[in-house]
């Protein structure tokens, strides 16, 4: 395929080994004597996008391709992080069996949005809210969904929200148990991001900010939920090199979620 494709294939198999199950997980290391997460990957279609097709020219990929590489490189950073501290496992590279289980997923946990509370606003909201302007337009979904991604995009929101995932059948999770043993599951409910215009000017010179957004649950092996939220960053409209993006903001996000986690799961030990 593509060279930068090629590249995150290199890096993914350099990291990771086929489990029996199809899944795939770290052999060894720091984390092989540590509790077990589970990565689960966020549904194709809750990926919401308004750089895809600067990004796709740049990097000469159409809307699925850049998709899947954000995709990819998301669960890279998710793995790279958490492996400090677990043993990580991820759907990622699927087998007919291991996608049946994923769909199982999907399908029986409801997605929803939730108000954050004002003390879990992430900073960089707070640093873009000064320079966000409310835009009126109600920005349509792509009619072509082969052409860049099927991105979904809704309406503008003033509030601060996240997309959970409420799992209410316990046998769901027993499921996961039975097959992957996990200790944690971590839901990636959907990926964003979104360009933050301030002014006419700034769109027109592209000076702009934009802000990636990952959506997240995580549920124990009790079915009870141990975190969830929001981790954001913003980076710069000039930069639509895909490698680019993802090596220097991605590790933020990762960070956020595995900082978030972890104090969640202090907090409930004590």
């Amino acid at each position: 395929m593509r060279k930068l494709s090629l590249l995150f294939s290199i890096s993914f198999f350099s990291l990771y080994s086929f489990s029996q199950s199809g899944t795939m997980q770290y052999s060894g290391g720091k984390s092989a004597d540590k509790a077990a997460v589970l990565i689960v990957p966020f549904e194709p279609f809750m990926y919401i996008s308004e750089i895809d097709r600067q990004v796709g020219l740049e990097n000469n990929l159409d809307g699925k391709a850049v998709k899947s590489e954000f995709a990819k490189a998301l669960d890279l950073y998710l793995y790279q992080t958490f492996n400090e501290q677990f043993q990580v496992l991820s759907f990622y590279f699927m087998e007919d069996d291991v996608e049946q289980d994923l769909t199982y997923v999907y399908r029986s946990r409801k997605l929803e949005y939730e108000v954050l509370p004002e003390e879990s606003t992430p900073k960089a909201e707070e640093k873009l809210k000064g320079i966000q302007t409310k835009l009126s337009k109600t920005f349509k979904k792509e009619e072509d969904e082969s052409a860049y991604g099927g991105q979904i995009v809704t309406e503008r929101d003033e509030k601060n929200k996240f997309m959970n995932a409420i799992i209410s059948d316990q046998k769901v999770v027993d499921s996961l148990n039975n097959r992957y043993n996990a200790s944690l599951y971590l839901l990636i409910n959907q990926l964003e991001f979104r360009n933050v215009y301030g002014d006419f000017t700034q769109m027109e010179g592209n000076t702009y900010d934009r802000i990636a957004k990952v959506h997240y649950t995580l549920y124990s092996r009790r079915g009870t939920v141990v975190s969830k939220g929001l981790a954001t960053t913003p980076f710069p409209a000039s930069d639509n090199n895909l490698e680019s993006i993802t090596s220097t903001y991605f590790p933020i996000l990762a960070e956020q979620i595995f900082n978030a986690v972890n104090m969640d799961i202090t907090s409930t030990k004590n």
